[in-house]
């Protein structure tokens, strides 16, 4: 995920995460949008304890002795692994519902972070990758894209600022879609004023 970042930043997390169904089924019922600032931070927190626990355990087993490209994800299913999906909804509903749509993406994930620190490289060193890119003359300053921003982004602020560059944004699309004037759109190529 972090190699995928290199060149489209964040887009996983909209189009690929498993948890990203589970916040679009909450989103049918939670609209209010969630806080940022600070409480974005908690994930570097938790990916910091997350990564320190992968490392001292590999320390402990005596080193890395194989590698798993698919997590274990084609061994069967049963018990355990009912348990960690339904887990994830009995933690992705509440927090949407306490803190507002997409809250576990902002406070929780633990992998964000990576995809995070990948998407400033790219920017970074310019280099061809996928992003957003705004016409602000083009730009209605309608709000639709504020309000069906999921990560609960001032997107339309972006757009007239020409530079829609945003740590938390996940390339979902949602504003490429509702911009009545088309203003942003999806680009591949080196990113203007990142």
């Amino acid at each position: 995920m972090f190699l995928a970042s290199l060149v489209l930043g964040r887009a996983f997390c909209a189009w690929f995460c498993p948890g990203t169904v589970i916040q679009e089924l909450a989103y049918l019922v939670v609209k209010k949008p969630a806080k940022g600032g600070w409480r974005d931070r908690i994930k570097y927190a938790i990916c910091g304890l997350w990564s320190a626990s992968l490392v001292l355990a590999a320390i402990h087993a005596g080193g890395l002795r194989r590698f798993d490209p698919f997590f274990g994800t084609g061994a069967g299913s049963g018990p355990p692994r009912v348990l960690l999906h339904f887990g994830a909804f009995l933690l992705i509903l509440p927090l949407a519902a306490l803190f507002g749509r997409w809250a576990s993406c902002h406070y929780l994930c633990w992998i964000a972070p990576f995809m995070v620190i990948g998407t400033r490289i790219k920017d970074r060193f310019r280099w061809p990758s996928l992003h957003l890119r705004a016409d602000p003359d083009a730009c209605l300053a309608c709000a639709s894209c504020n309000e069906t921003c999921p990560m609960s982004l001032d997107v339309g602020a972006m757009a007239v600022r020409g530079s829609m560059r945003n740590d938390e944004c996940v390339l979902c699309g949602n504003c490429v879609d509702h911009c009545p004037s088309g203003a942003i759109r999806f680009a591949f190529g080196r990113p203007r004023g990142a």
